[in-house]
């Protein structure tokens, strides 16, 4: 669990890229998706059972989330830390749910977004991140395998430790919030978010050379 230190040190960084963003700072956007992305990737594995994968491809979801933020950031209010990322994974989770309730859906074409005319400045440069990012642009070999590792670690837990760091981390939910999707105590999600460090401290520990 983050201390105090780190979750001030995050909240000023977010507080940074945000105003970069304001000022229609494109390398900002991207930078944004790249400190985002990868939890979002995480949480969407385990999320999606094999029928839903086999309907709905996990990019067509985040190129989805992506295209929304770029139209509706003037929605969100800053919070203090997390608040980004639980706005951001909530978009994901209803998109998610959408998608659940369907057989199978058409994703949003990227040709059909806006085009740059048709948006405004801040609105424009994360479009331009969204093209960097697209699956036919391959990710650094580093987060992918990242990604993989997280992945592999979070399999290893017990599911309920697992539901935990997965709401905490990589949803960004308090300690009440966790609780209360999951109807469990606050003080088992404290005990369960320990349990789950301490076991992925361990994995992470046996593949270092």
């Amino acid at each position: 669990m983050q201390g105090e230190p780190a979750r001030a040190a995050e909240a000023a960084q977010t507080r940074r890229l945000l105003d970069r963003i304001a000022a229609e700072s494109q390398a900002a956007w991207g930078e944004l998706m790249a400190r985002i992305e990868c939890r979002l990737r995480v949480w969407l594995h385990f999320h999606m059972d094999a029928s839903l994968q086999a309907a709905v491809d996990p990019e067509d979801l985040l190129q989805e989330l992506w295209s929304e933020i770029a139209c509706h950031l003037d929605r969100f209010e800053y919070r203090g830390p997390g608040s980004l990322q639980r706005w951001m994974a909530g978009i994901l989770r209803n998109k998610l749910l959408h998608a659940a309730r369907k057989n199978r859906r058409r994703p949003i074409p990227f040709s059909a977004l806006a085009t740059d005319g048709e948006l405004a400045p801040p609105q424009q440069a994360i479009r331009h991140a969204l093209v960097q990012s697209q699956s036919g642009v391959s990710r650094p070999a580093r987060l992918q395998e990242m990604e993989q590792q997280i992945r592999a670690c979070l399999q290893k837990l017990p599911e309920g430790e697992r539901q935990v760091l997965l709401c905490r981390l990589f949803e960004g939910l308090t300690g009440v919030e966790t609780a209360e999707r999951l109807a469990i105590d606050p003080s088992t999600v404290s005990v369960r978010m320990k349990r789950a460090i301490a076991a992925c401290a361990r994995h992470l520990e046996a593949l270092a050379p």
